[in-house]
């Protein structure tokens, strides 16, 4: 029998383990996790670095108090990202294990949780271990926290176990779908592969605009991908209504500029002598890029000195609407973080505890929340997790 049982050793599911374990060493706790680690997407965030917060979020500073009593300092970039000193999500890693140690919290690593119940006033949480042979071991425990996460990075254990244990447990979840991730495109821009530009970039349906982003654009054979990209990919929705090709990405490639300010530009331009038409825009847009835009003007103006201050005008419309059609979001995969989840109206958002099953605590992913690149989904994770944890000490000390 143990006091807590938090299904999945990712990052809400240790900050929900460490936090019971700061607040009280009486109670026995067990992590069970699929993977032969815990936090395997945290180490992996960041591309290693791991974007551990974001100075914007509300709680960014119980973060900071959380992760400086385990050992980790935070830093935090001009934009507001926030990473550990060391820039390393394995140290991340590590400092949970060992506070886990620390505080007796038990690991059960390589344990793939089948079926989640409650049978008289306890839950039993039936699963089983790589090298049990089949054999099915049986948890009691008082209270449970899921904190197995999403859909997205199934190679990381998050495969959406999550979702089918709380609708078992009578509740709803909103329609999930991968978010944060590239988008494929109908284009002709596939020599243009690996080629990356900065600009603006906007998404819009049926012709009216949902959202706009900037920063650097990474043109691929399949479309678009880019940190601005990904979160585009999040206002993309789906249904008997709206389909992926409804919607429109809209490169701005010279969105430091209006447009008065780029044409008196070029038209400066227009006078270097013996200038290329493929070389109006050196130095201000990728070469390759630029070509491939101007090839219309290119093929009958050789000479930029000949073309005409309409031909002008139509460049630079040109490059600040160059429009892709979308042809789909890329799946779990690539995806970054799980949208949809556990309705808000099922859960007390304070104690992260159930309003359907009492004793049952959800946190991090499996919950209808998410955000935009730069730390809001981790600072999600921390939040919750420390919000259960807190909880459940209260309940248990009664």
């Amino acid at each position: 029998m143990y006091d807590v049982c938090i299904v999945g050793g990712g990052a809400s599911g240790m900050a929900t383990a460490i936090t019971i374990g700061m607040k009280t060493q009486n109670l026995k706790i067990v992590v069970l996790e699929k993977k032969s680690c815990i936090c395997s997407k945290v180490k992996a965030a960041g591309n290693g670095r791991c974007n551990i917060s974001n100075v914007k979020t509300t709680t960014f500073g119980d973060s900071v108090k959380f992760f400086r009593k385990i050992g980790v300092e935070i830093k935090s970039n001009k934009i507001g990202w926030a990473f550990p000193l060391s820039e390393r999500g394995e140290d991340v890693a590590y400092a949970f294990e060992r506070a886990a140690d620390a505080y007796g919290i038990i690991i059960k690593k390589n344990f793939t949780v089948t079926e989640i119940s409650k049978v008289d006033g306890y839950f039993q949480i039936m699963g089983e271990t790589d090298n049990s042979f089949g054999k099915v071991e049986k948890i009691t425990a008082k209270k449970v926290v899921i904190s197995s996460g999403g859909k997205s990075y199934p190679e990381f254990g998050t495969t959406g176990d999550s979702y089918r244990f709380v609708r078992k447990l009578g509740h709803t979840v909103n329609k999930i779908r991968p978010s944060l991730a590239p988008i494929e495109c109908e284009s002709d821009f596939t020599d243009c592969s690996g080629t990356r530009v900065k600009g603006e970039v906007s998404l819009l349906l049926r012709g009216c605009v949902q959202s706009v982003e900037e920063g650097e654009i990474q043109f691929t054979d399949y479309g678009l991908t880019g940190i601005c990209v990904f979160n585009l990919s999040r206002e993309i929705v789906i249904d008997e209504m709206i389909r992926f090709q409804d919607y429109t990405v809209k490169l701005n490639l010279l969105s430091r500029y209006k447009p008065q300010e780029i044409f008196l530009v070029l038209d400066i331009r227009r006078g270097i002598k013996d200038l290329d038409t493929k070389d109006l825009m050196m130095s201000i847009v990728n070469r390759n890029i630029a070509e491939k835009l101007l090839s219309p003007w290119i093929k009958s103006t050789e000479k930029a000195c000949q073309l005409t201050d309409d031909q002008l005008k139509q460049i630079v419309y040109a490059f600040m609407n160059v429009d892709f059609i979308v042809s789909k979001v890329q799946g779990w995969r690539k995806a970054q973080v799980t949208s949809g989840g556990v309705t808000f109206s099922e859960f007390n958002y304070e104690s992260m505890e159930s309003l359907k099953c009492k004793g049952l605590y959800l946190t991090g992913e499996v919950i209808d929340l998410d955000g935009p690149c730069g730390g809001y989904n981790l600072e999600n994770a921390w939040n919750t997790g420390r919000k259960a944890g807190s909880a459940i000490c209260i309940e248990l000390s009664r």
